[in-house]
């Protein structure tokens, strides 16, 4: 990754594989969660925006202050001392035997969507909830009526302040590492998903750049492995004496002995 583009970049979905919060349990306080927005092209979605960061699970802990209970759902609101609270839906599963209005006994609050969770037809709550309870929430992000809302996958009931501040924990610690900095892609990383998205190879050209970077790379290594390059005087000096065009020098012969009717001065 590099910052090579600017903090407002929204990306196409086809980059959000590479996103660090499209596919995780995002802790925020019930005022980060209000203040997620969306954006043109993903209206519909269940899909807001933290910054540039895409977002779309979400866990909250705080205490429970109101319930609403409907024939459909049962809202919990729940307070985190953020400043605003946050309203988390659970769905009631619909059987055989509610379809029929006079037939359909009354649901107890948090105890039937344990037993339904249980059997994979609605939200983990781990026991019932009641107005005081201090409750970890994790759920998708939902808006109604210009309204965020949590719609609830699983509930667990915070028994200590311990687990509580560890839970405040990871959401500060989140902030500071992932949503308090934008999310950078640079163009060959965006480039790639577009061809994964497109269905297109994109092994050739890699192969074709790897090729072309080693005999770069081996080109260097016999340059340097000649010395430095000689520059002035020496190295005309080195040029001139290699170029073998030099006037060989002759040997001297060996004397020959004057032999014969005179000697060697002649006399």
């Amino acid at each position: 990754m590099t910052r090579a583009a600017p903090s407002s970049t929204i990306y196409p979905r086809y980059c959000f594989h590479l996103s660090p919060t499209i596919y995780r349990l995002c802790p925020l306080r019930a005022t980060d969660v209000h203040a997620l927005r969306t954006h043109p092209g993903f209206e519909g979605q269940d899909l807001y925006f933290h910054l540039n960061h895409p977002i779309r699970w979400v866990r909250v802990v705080g205490v429970i202050v109101a319930i609403d209970e409907y024939e459909a759902r049962c809202i919990y609101t729940l307070d985190d001392s953020s400043g605003e609270t946050i309203q988390c839906v659970v769905n009631k599963p619909r059987s055989a035997s509610t379809t029929d209005p006079k037939s359909a006994p009354s649901v107890p609050r948090g105890a039937n969507a344990s037993k339904d969770a249980s059997a994979g037809t609605g939200p983990d709550i781990d026991s019932d909830i009641d107005v005081g309870d201090v409750v970890d929430v994790r759920g998708g992000v939902n808006e109604i009526r210009a309204l965020k809302q949590i719609c609830v996958q699983k509930v667990v009931h915070l028994r200590s302040t311990e687990q509580e501040v560890r839970v405040w924990n990871k959401i500060a610690q989140f902030r500071r590492d992932v949503l308090d900095e934008p999310w950078i892609l640079d163009k060959k990383a965006i480039w790639r998903c577009q061809q994964e998205a497109l269905g297109r190879p994109i092994d050739a050209p890699q192969v074709k750049r790897a090729s072309r970077n080693a005999k770069e790379e081996a080109g260097r290594a016999r340059s340097a492995a000649d010395g430095p390059e000689e520059t002035g005087p020496s190295k005309q000096k080195s040029q001139r004496l290699r170029t073998g065009l030099e006037k060989k020098v002759k040997r001297p012969r060996s004397a020959v002995p004057v032999e014969g009717r005179y000697k060697a001065l002649g006399i």
